[in-house]
C-alpha cells in the first residue's frame, strides 16, 4: 500500500511540473512542513502540545 502513495505523489508532482515547473518546489515544502506538524501533533503525550501544533498547523495553511 505504501508503494501505491509513492506512486500517486510521484504522479502528481510531475502532472503539476508539466504545467508549472516553479510551483512543484512549493508543493514539495508545503507538503514537508504540513507532514511534520502531523507528526508532531500526533506524538506529543499531553492534551495542551497537539492543540499548539494544530494551531501553528492552521496558521501555516492560512498564509
Amino acid at each position: 500500500m505504501r508503494w501505491k502513495n509513492g506512486l500517486l505523489i510521484i504522479g502528481s508532482l510531475l502532472f503539476y511540473a508539466y504545467g508549472e515547473p516553479i510551483y512543484v518546489l512549493l508543493m514539495i515544502g508545503s507538503s514537508l512542513v504540513h507532514y511534520l506538524l502531523a507528526m508532531g501533533i500526533s506524538k506529543s503525550a499531553s492534551a495542551k502540545k497537539p492543540l499548539l501544533a494544530l494551531d501553528v498547523k492552521q496558521i501555516y495553511s492560512t498564509m
